[in-house]
């Protein structure tokens, strides 16, 4: 993912911490340990780079044909919404 701010104000978005869905039925949070940190406080205008893993708990890798990413929205610091959620379907 990349991810970044066009603004000059400090923002918080947690691209890192988005939830998925697949067409077998699970829904997943990311595995933290082995993610790269990309969410967080973004102060002015900077870019963030990196990957978030995802590991299946009973689904064969085969058989996804697509996940639904389901990001919240970034925030100020009094959590007010700077945005809309995004809901994504990637299909493979």
């Amino acid at each position: 993912m990349e991810v970044s701010n066009s603004s000059d104000d400090t923002i918080n978005f947690y691209m890192d911490q988005a939830t998925i869905t697949t067409n077998t039925g699970e829904q997943l949070e990311p595995d933290l340990l082995t993610s790269d940190h990309i969410g967080g406080v973004f102060i002015g205008a900077v870019n963030k780079s990196g990957s978030v893993r995802y590991m299946l708990e009973s689904s064969d890798p085969n058989e996804i044909e697509w996940v639904r990413v389901l990001i919240n929205a970034p925030h100020d610091a009094n959590f007010e919404s700077l945005g809309h959620d995004i809901d994504v379907q990637i299909d493979f």
